[in-house]
């Protein structure tokens, strides 16, 4: 009985995480060319900048 219901939630779970994936993909990314859209290159650019100590606009 545990064994099946263990079984059944490490299934939804693994559904879940592949759903969210794709989710996160489909938020950050334009649909007709796949690349990042605007918010999330100007969220990894700001990463980055921050990273290397990078200014912008001085």
């Amino acid at each position: 009985m545990y064994k099946e219901a263990s079984e059944a939630l490490a299934r939804s779970h693994a559904a879940l995480s592949e759903t969210h994936e794709k989710l996160n993909y489909s938020t950050s990314h334009d649909p007709a060319t796949g690349l990042l859209n605007r918010e999330a290159f100007m969220v990894t650019w700001l990463v980055w900048a921050e990273m290397k100590n990078v200014t912008c606009c001085s």
